[in-house]
């Protein structure tokens, strides 16, 4: 049993096109025998990410490449058959080329009502040797739908959580509601964190509401280098969320859910693999973090000690003094008061001067001290702690998410080795 899934938006710049090239990489790599078909005659957009084997192919003179121009022209020779991408993963362009040619639906659709049984015939061929066919359509309505749409199981509908997005799928809905199958899906793509914690607890405006994609900058990333958006150029996050609406559109098809599933705990565990990098990576500037505030404490103690060394100096000084003064003065600040309350004053501020010329002393000579101690204690205290109680949270964290990644192992493990699958070579249009 077979699968025919249509990627259908009502305006462009929605991702749609790029989420058929990541579910088309997904499927393939999951061991699905997938079949992606550009029906875009109006800009060729998934065609372009292909272009340079394209080119590869004319130049090495091999036999032609069956397009969706040439489905519509009638030209679907035996000898022609859709491009190789790697074993597992065909692709039919919307041109064999891309050239000064101009090529709409409504200049190649072949007059007599024969364009549906041109579709029927590539879709029986098609069923026959793939086990998921992807169709990347227009943005907006073109005048092949009412022809396609009802050969699909599955009508997918991309947009993004705005208005004007919505607006342009209930005029498309207007257009094709009546044409498609019983399986009409929609997600919302492109979201950003805030608007994901509201989209995603959405059920459905036209449609059942199956998901919502979080903006992943390597996908623009993979855009600006002229890169396939695919696993390899995705964040396993986005694979995870993209494997999870492929499992809600392909429910039905047990043999594609059971690779699906085998390769979901792959896609979970290079999720894990990156929330532990990051992760390590915070980890490792809190524990710069806290060194450096370490060092901060250690750096004032090493500068006050100096200024401690002198302050001790002169204070002991100033207590040995007693010891020299001579008779007469000795004499004179008894006679400042009769009951003897001044020279106690005196005494005590000497006694202090003493305590504290000791413990400054000893400050600067050792850093296991008694004052030491008390500077350690209060000297960034909180901002050390802080930071060291950081520092073994990320710890934590990471010990957990190790463990997983062990557990997931050895669920993998369990699975069958071949997790990429096979693949089988289709027979020629």
């Amino acid at each position: 049993m077979s699968t025919t899934i249509a990627f259908l938006s009502g305006k462009g710049g929605s991702g749609k096109t790029t989420l058929a090239l990541s579910a088309a990489d997904l499927l393939c790599r999951c061991g699905v025998r997938t079949l992606l078909t550009d029906c875009d005659l109006s800009t060729n957009g998934a065609t372009y990410f292909y272009e340079g084997q394209l080119s590869d192919h004319s130049q090495d003179n091999e036999p032609g490449l069956f397009s969706f121009s040439d489905l519509f022209r009638g030209q679907a020779e035996a000898e022609r058959h859709p491009l190789t991408i790697r074993p597992g993963l065909d692709f039919m362009p919307s041109i064999p080329a891309i050239s000064d040619q101009y090529f709409t639906e409504r200049s190649l659709t072949p007059e007599n009502g024969t364009l549906k049984t041109i579709l029927g015939g590539y879709m029986e061929w098609a069923r026959k040797n793939y086990d998921v066919i992807l169709f990347d359509c227009q943005a907006g309505y073109a005048d092949f739908m009412p022809e396609l749409l009802p050969l699909m199981d599955v009508n997918l509908f991309v947009l993004e959580p705005d208005s004007i997005s919505a607006s342009a799928m209930r005029n498309l809905h207007l257009k094709i509601g009546r044409y498609l199958g019983r399986k009409p899906y929609q997600i919302f793509n492109k979201a950003t964190p805030e608007e994901y914690e509201i989209y995603s607890k959405i059920e459905g405006t036209f449609f059942t509401n199956i998901g919502t994609l979080l903006f992943d900058w390597k996908i623009r990333q993979a855009f600006s280098r002229s890169r396939i958006p695919d696993l390899e150029n995705a964040s396993a996050k986005y694979g995870a969320e993209l494997c999870d609406i492929c499992q809600i559109i392909l429910k039905d098809d047990k043999a594609v859910m059971k690779k699906l599933n085998r390769f979901s705990n792959t896609l979970k565990r290079r999720k894990l693999e990156e929330h532990a990098a990051e992760l390590a990576q915070k980890r490792y500037k809190s524990e710069l973090e806290l060194g450096e505030l370490i060092s901060s404490r250690k750096g004032i103690l090493t500068q006050a000690k100096p200024f401690a060394f002198i302050f001790s100096v002169l204070a002991l000084a100033s207590v040995f003094s007693l010891l020299f003064l001579p008779s007469d003065i000795i004499a004179k600040i008894r006679e400042l008061g009769e009951d003897g309350f001044i020279p106690k004053i005196f005494m005590a501020v000497w006694i202090v001067a003493a305590l504290l010329g000791v413990a400054f002393l000893q400050l600067s000579a050792t850093e296991k001290g008694f004052l030491s101690w008390v500077f350690d204690r209060n000297l960034n205290k909180k901002e050390i702690e802080q930071a060291r109680q950081s520092y073994e949270d990320y710890g934590r964290s990471l010990d957990e998410l190790r463990t997983e990644i062990k557990k997931l192992d050895r669920q993998i493990s369990a699975g069958t080795d071949d997790i990429n699958g096979t693949s089988q070579t289709p027979t020629e249009s």
